[in-house]
């Protein structure tokens, strides 16, 4: 009887625990059906953001919305409020799949310096910190010439957005999107140097690709649906050794904004734009606040929120080749590309405008990277400079390999490779200055860093008075061989520096996202960076996030709608 019962009882509460099992899991499994933000919960989509997500109430069974970032990129306002900003070439282990989260992770705040010592084993050692919050841990195994500990430096480590504001995600096809605007795409790729690998407009829609230094950029706009934007990042850089560079770079979002549309300015109250890349030859003409009226790269900084009113423009005007014999004295004539492939074209320009083209290159940002550059303005810099480039580029090539040699200990202490520095940067260096042109960010990287090592001490490194010089001594326009002979001044080196920079820059199509969308239809309305994740047969397949934008559908939508966006 006893034995009888015992088995009844425990028959009972298996059964029950049976039952209580099986409605736990139709519950898990209507809570799913019922929370469509599922598959993206988690460290593996969510990374670092993870911790940012409202916790569940205990009386409701609709676990939260799920939230992301507030990403705004513009020229007032700078990246998420900060004008200068830190990028790295991959976002880090914890940054998540979706999109706005490896947006968010090569874009980074401040960074947190780390004073490290060298010591015999090759090991960085932190000696003091100032930290205001999390660290990613980067390290960078470093040793001394001879081995010895005397070598005392900074290592930037990035810090997080754990101020940024939140927004709600919102689903589109199966995906989990942040609001962005078309605006910020822009400036993220002028952020991170990008330049259009492929481009495609035909019957099904719009198709681009933008490597930058950040990642590729993919842009997928089918006709009547969103336009899809991914990130990839970086993937070329597992192999040990590959990555050879300081872990940051220093970004300024307005200058990023302002050399892609062609404007050049300084504390002097000096603000011009270049014109466009045209197939006729032209003459230079100065216009005072003439940029309201201009075409094409007025569009991309009246979107990026600057005032186009008060900036002057040297307008292009076309004008037959051969020019007219009566010219005025002191005229030059340089030969830029033309918007046909493989041809050159003529341009003058007269004493006035010639003034105030060297005030304005004496005026060019320094930058650690390469420019996603207005294609306009790099051709006549280039024209207009290059004879005077070429008289010192020799010496300047053989100065940076030097300091390299002689200042490798402050370069490993500032965070390049050791074997890097030792063995391969002073040839790099001197063959990247001596090519005259080419597309490495990387290369651009180790020349600037190497003269930063000579003129860090000058005040200002954005204005120089080199080109007015220059130009006072007649050398750009009869190329006066004795400037070649002079010993290189702080202020020469600076601006052979940006000269070499614009050098090496991108061309960038400031009407890439504004004539090649109206192509597929009139007004853009919003953008959506998704997270494209799509479930099949009960197993999830997580791709890069993605970027689209929404267009409304009704005339009042179309002139009452503005430019939104979203990122995964």
């Amino acid at each position: 009887m006893d034995l009888s019962n015992a088995a009844s009882s425990w028959i009972g509460t298996i059964a029950t625990a049976i039952g209580l099992g099986s409605l736990i899991a139709q519950g898990n499994v209507i809570q799913e059906r019922i929370d469509p933000y599922s598959p993206f919960r988690g460290t593996a989509v969510l990374g670092t953001w993870t911790s940012r997500q409202a916790s569940k109430a205990w009386y409701s069974l609709r676990p939260p919305i799920l939230v992301g970032p507030v990403i705004t990129a513009t020229l007032a306002q700078g990246f998420c409020g900060r004008q200068s900003v830190f990028l790295s070439r991959r976002p880090g282990p914890s940054h998540g799949t979706a999109s706005w989260a490896v947006v968010m992770g090569i874009f980074h705040p401040q960074a947190v310096e780390h004073r490290f010592e060298i010591s015999p084993i090759a090991t960085l050692l932190p000696v003091a910190k100032r930290s205001q919050g999390p660290e990613d841990g980067t390290r960078r195994q470093v040793s001394g010439q001879d081995g010895r500990s005397d070598v005392v430096g900074t290592s930037k480590v990035a810090s997080t957005w754990s101020n940024t504001p939140t927004q709600r995600l919102t689903l589109h096809r199966s995906a989990a999107c942040a609001a962005i605007s078309r605006t910020t795409l822009i400036v993220m790729l002028a952020m991170t140097n990008a330049r259009e690998g492929f481009r495609h407009v035909g019957a099904a829609g719009y198709r681009a690709s933008y490597p930058s230094y950040g990642g590729l950029w993919t842009i997928e706009w089918p006709i009547g649906d969103l336009a899809i934007v991914r990130l990839s990042p970086h993937d070329i850089l597992a192999a040990p050794g590959s990555d050879p560079y300081p872990p940051l770079l220093h970004v300024r979002v307005d200058c990023c904004v302002e050399m892609m549309a062609g404007i050049l300015k300084n504390r002097k109250g000096l603000c011009v734009a270049f014109p466009g890349r045209k197939s006729s030859s032209a003459v230079l003409r100065f216009q005072k606040n003439g940029y309201a009226g201009a075409h094409g790269s007025r569009h991309l900084y009246n979107m990026a929120g600057g005032v186009v009113y008060p900036v002057d423009l040297l307008a292009r005007i076309d004008t037959p080749y051969p020019f007219p014999t009566t010219e005025s004295e002191g005229t030059v004539h340089i030969e830029v590309p033309s918007l046909e492939q493989g041809r050159s074209v003529w341009m003058s320009i007269p004493p006035l405008e010639r003034g105030i083209l060297v005030q304005a290159m004496d005026s060019i940002p320094w930058n650690t990277l390469s420019w996603s550059l207005h294609r306009g303005m790099r051709d006549i810099i280039l024209g207009f400079g290059k004879p005077c480039m070429d008289l010192h580029r020799a010496q300047l090539a053989d100065m940076l390999r030097q300091t390299v040699k002689e200042e490798s200990k402050t370069l490993v202490a500032r965070g390049w490779a050791s074997d890097m520095v030792l063995h391969h940067m002073p040839d790099v260096v001197h063959s990247t200055v001596m090519a005259g042109r080419g597309d490495s960010g990387d290369a651009v990287r180790a020349v600037v860093d190497t003269a930063y090592l000579l003129v860090h001490a000058a005040c200002n490194l954005d204005e120089t008075h080199f080109w007015r010089d220059a130009d006072t001594a007649s050398s750009l326009a009869d190329g006066a061989q004795e400037w070649a002979v002079l010993p290189l001044s702080t202020d020469t080196i600076v601006a052979l520096t940006k000269f070499m920079v614009i050098e090496w820059s991108q061309e960038m199509d400031y009407q890439m996202l504004d004539y090649q969308y109206r192509r597929c239809t009139l007004w853009v309305h919003k953008f959506i960076i998704l997270l494209n994740t799509r479930t099949t047969s009960g197993t999830t397949a997580v791709e890069p996030a993605a970027l689209g934008f929404k267009v409304p559908r009704t005339v009042r939508d179309q002139r009452d709608g503005q430019s939104q966006g979203s990122t995964e």
